[in-house]
């Protein structure tokens, strides 16, 4: 018999225009640096999950599939999000594998009923309007403001005497089409590239901090790159923490 337990963290959305710090949202309490001034941030400004003495990321040691949904995005969306992927890969040793579109649009119920014994480590990343219906996405707030929102579903779980730390098994990043008049790339934004590298860092583990020179701060600014709090983050999050059990 299989016993499993499910932590689903949804992540705050990132907003367009200057507003307050988001509150994020997780099923444990977050590891929060604080922000310290000089260049792009401080490497102690970001936050990531832990529960159980662990912090809650990737088993670096499988490889993490991901599809790709543009069917209400606009033009140059997918190779962005490739782009994207790449640099998340390079600032944390995850090995990611594009397999190709899907027609899915993450909601709420996302990867909440895995059998964490047969589940394969995936992210889905997708454009949608906020709500219920075709094309939407219940994940989405009404709010004008609001831009994207990602996360993931994390599980352990054990059969007779084994048990399985831990890790996340399911992540989304879904964008509004809100965002859709954004321009794309990874220049000098607001633009997309900025909001994907964003939410693909919910997805894998990180959340929100107070810096504002911090990809991670939850209001798109000019930079579409990560900053020395997120790269800090993201190795923390990466293959230097070993395999999982």
């Amino acid at each position: 018999m299989v016993r499993r337990r499910l932590i689903v963290v949804l992540a705050g959305a990132l907003v367009l225009v200057l507003a307050p710090p988001l509150a994020m949202t997780a099923g444990a309490a977050p590891e929060v640096k604080a922000a310290a001034a000089g260049g792009r941030g401080s490497a102690t400004s970001y936050s990531v999950q832990r529960t159980d003495g662990h912090v809650i990321r990737w088993n670096p040691c499988r490889a993490i599939h991901y599809r790709v949904n543009v069917a209400h995005a606009p033009k140059g969306a997918l190779a962005d999000v490739k782009s994207a992927v790449g640099r998340v890969s390079r600032a944390t040793g995850l090995t990611f594998v594009y397999d190709g579109s899907t027609k899915q649009i993450p909601q709420r119920s996302y990867a909440t009923k895995l059998d964490p014994t047969k589940a394969t480590p995936t992210i889905v990343v997708a454009w949608a309007a906020p709500g219920r219906g075709t094309g939407h996405s219940n994940l989405l707030a009404s709010d004008p403001r609001e831009v994207g929102v990602g996360g993931y579903r994390a599980y352990s779980w054990s059969r007779g005497s084994a048990v399985h730390r831990l890790r996340i098994l399911a992540g989304f990043a879904v964008l509004s089409t809100k965002s859709n008049d954004l321009k794309g790339g990874f220049g000098t934004g607001p633009n997309r590239g900025g909001l994907l590298l964003h939410e693909l860092g919910h997805a894998v583990g990180l959340g929100h901090v107070h810096d504002k020179l911090q990809i991670m701060y939850p209001v798109l600014t000019k930079y579409a790159s990560y900053g020395k709090g997120d790269l800090a983050g993201l190795r923390k999050l990466g293959h230097l923490g070993g395999c999982i059990p």
